[in-house]
């Protein structure tokens, strides 16, 4: 069935596009909980449901606003979803929505920037503001204009084996009582594209505290930004973190910082108002080719073996169980070339 701009639909299923249109699919108080798949090039899902459990399978959006779900109640998967070149935010719960979220397998991509003067502005690659609970696993954000994933509200916000390459790959943003942002088994690639200034991980909370464990955070301009920077009242719990090639690696504005297990590396200034963890290396993480995004340690890193075990984190970036004792940051060996390595999409490849 094909649909265009702000159809009311009236049964979940399988829709396909007018080429080259927009749409904006109100899935109306008749739909129960259900699937709506949408797939096509160059249009954009502004999904509005009252109702519950909706998933979204393999869409791409480009040029446009991005996939954006209103008032959903209580489930949400999105999977697989592509969006380049929006103007707003890439992948957004804008409405306060108590939904449970679950994002895996996506990519967003030049939110509010282009390439060539395309895109908005202020446009976040994924952006959370929801008060439920939303887990985002697998998933890539490239070179947005503000955060590549950045949460706000009270939403139970956990991320594992993402990546993110922008100014400001992952920012936890006035979130309140009641909320939680965990970060596992990532990596953050600061560069200057972009309104932000260069900060790999940023809590700007007054109420919820941070966990970070096992991420690789690198800037690719040496001696540019902040590696992981507490700015707000609450804090920041940092493990098994390898922090490179920053102005200011550790940073500490308000709150509290506790690092430990850490491989501090190669920053202009590498603790700025955090006590260094008794068991943080500051030796090369020899990177088999951060140029080509590949954050895997080589022979000789200081981060092989150095780590801390903790308890639900069994596997890296790559979904390779850890070695005992683990490595500090996101990976063990070589990583993935793509989340879906038998994929034929064209997805930005990140490593060689």
């Amino acid at each position: 069935t094909t649909i265009a701009n702000c159809n009311l639909l009236t049964n979940a299923g399988r829709w396909a596009v007018t080429a080259g249109g927009n749409i904006c699919v109100n899935a109306g108080t008749s739909i129960s909980a259900g699937s709506i798949e949408i797939a096509s090039a160059g249009a954009v899902g502004r999904i509005t449901s009252a109702q519950q459990n909706w998933n979204f399978k393999n869409y791409v959006a480009a040029f446009v606003s991005g996939l954006i779900v209103t008032n959903a109640v209580n489930g949400v998967a999105v999977d697989g979803v592509e969006a380049y070149f929006g103007d707003t935010d890439g992948i957004d719960a804008p409405d306060l929505s108590t939904a449970t979220w679950s994002i895996t397998n996506s990519i967003v991509a030049y939110v509010g920037i282009g390439p060539v003067g395309t895109g908005g502005s202020n446009g976040d690659c994924y952006s959370m503001h929801a008060t439920g609970t939303v887990t985002i696993t697998t998933s890539q954000a490239w070179w947005c204009d503000k955060a590549g994933f950045d949460h706000l509200s009270t939403a139970k916000t956990s991320m594992d084996r993402v990546l993110a390459v922008g100014a400001l790959p992952f920012r936890m943003s006035n979130v309140g009582p009641g909320g939680s942002f965990t970060l596992t088994n990532s990596i953050g690639v600061v560069s200057t594209t972009g309104a932000q200034v260069a900060q790999g991980i940023t809590n700007e909370s007054d109420d919820v505290t941070m966990t970070a464990q096992f991420n690789t955070i690198y800037s690719s301009s040496a001696g540019t930004g902040i590696g992981i920077y507490n700015k707000g009242a609450a804090g920041i719990i940092s493990t098994d973190n390898i922090v490179s090639s920053f102005a200011t690696g550790l940073r500490r504005d308000a709150g509290t910082f506790t690092q430990n297990y850490g491989n501090i590396y190669n920053n202009t200034t590498q603790y700025n108002g955090v006590t260094p963890g008794a068991n943080d290396v500051t030796g090369n993480p020899n990177f088999t080719n951060a140029a080509g995004y590949n954050f895997a340690p080589a022979g000789g890193s200081a981060a092989l073996g150095t780590g801390l075990a903790i308890i639900g984190l069994p596997v890296d970036y790559n979904g390779a169980l850890k070695p005992t004792p683990p490595n500090i940051g996101a990976l063990n060996f070589l990583m993935r070339r793509d989340i879906d390595p038998a994929a034929n999409d064209n997805q930005p490849a990140f490593v060689n």
